[in-house]
């Protein structure tokens, strides 16, 4: 049971609009995923409702271009604070990702800009047996 506990790890990735700032197109969010782990989950904790001038939209994904959260999902209008959002993979094999090279996220803010903002996303992943 020990081994196992070793293998699934949660990493964290912050977005806060008063550090990235909410313009139009892609923002990195500190942090990366080791080589070879697999991405098997996770969710998104708004901590301060996401606000715009527009229809804006968030997009995660990783550098592989990995969706982990479309568009759709990711509209402003759902980025109430304290929701709590599901992202793919969702637990499967089929949406499971595999990091290739170590990888960060990348937020795609589309549509118009972002005016607030805050949210974590939590992203369980496995590491490989050796």
């Amino acid at each position: 049971m020990g081994a196992l506990a070793e293998r699934v790890r949660v990493a964290q990735f912050r977005y806060d609009f008063d550090v990235h700032g909410g313009a139009v197109g892609d923002i990195t969010l500190i942090g990366a995923l080791p080589i070879d782990a697999i991405v098997v989950g996770g969710m998104i904790d708004v901590q301060t409702a996401g606000a715009s001038g527009g229809s804006a939209t968030v997009a995660l994904k990783f550098e592989t271009d990995e969706d982990v959260l479309t568009a759709t999902a990711g509209a402003v209008a759902n980025l109430t604070e304290g929701a709590i959002i599901d992202i793919v993979p969702d637990h499967t094999a089929a949406n499971a990702i595999r990091i290739v090279d170590a990888d960060q996220m990348t937020m795609t803010i589309g549509t118009a800009a972002l005016t607030a903002g805050k949210m974590v996303v939590h992203v369980e992943y496995l590491m490989p047996v050796n």
